[in-house]
């Protein structure tokens, strides 16, 4: 019955003082334990925040512009790869046609459609479909990987690509972004 008592008297004023210290315990740690776990989601909140704000969007340091070794440039601009990646321009200064090749998607793709053709990749391939039906010109070569195109770049003359920052372009030659 004292239990009963105990539970009873919180409600009444001037309980014992022993059941009031009792709840307001509990209360004390029960609101010191939210406060710690509150707190621990701000922070973890914040820190997601920052490193988020902090990772910079896709950019060049995404991707990395390889060709086939017998194409004569060591640089090339993002104009020049948007209208090779386009198809409006087919050759380069000391190397005669270039092609270009792409990848099928992922972030390399992402990143270079974004930075250097600025479109996506559904646009891109509006455009390539108009080419082909008015008869201007053929799609370019899509691959699957970073190997696949390291590959065929390395197997082909006059071919441009790009492929992740990651990939090691073994048998190509690199491209610097001017």
């Amino acid at each position: 019955m004292s239990s009963q008592k105990t539970i009873s008297s919180h409600a009444v004023p001037g309980a014992p003082a022993g059941a009031g210290t009792r709840m307001s315990r509990r209360n004390v740690r029960f609101t010191k334990e939210t406060k710690a776990v509150k707190k621990l989601i701000l922070n973890l909140l914040f820190t997601i925040a920052l490193l988020a704000a902090c990772r910079p969007a896709l950019s060049a340091a995404d991707f990395q512009i390889i060709a086939s070794k017998d194409v004569a440039a060591d640089e090339i601009s993002t104009d020049d790869l948007g209208r090779i990646f386009l198809l409006s321009k087919t050759s380069l200064p000391g190397t005669g046609h270039v092609a270009p090749v792409l990848q099928k998607g992922g972030p390399a793709h992402q990143a270079f459609l974004k930075e250097c053709l600025g479109k996506s990749d559904s646009e891109l391939q509006d455009a390539y479909k108009e080419l082909v039906f008015t008869g201007k010109a053929n799609a370019p070569k899509a691959l699957a990987s970073d190997a696949a195109v390291i590959a065929y770049v390395s197997m082909s003359k006059g071919v441009i690509a790009y492929v992740s920052a990651s990939a090691i372009p073994m048998g190509v030659k690199k491209l610097t972004i001017k």
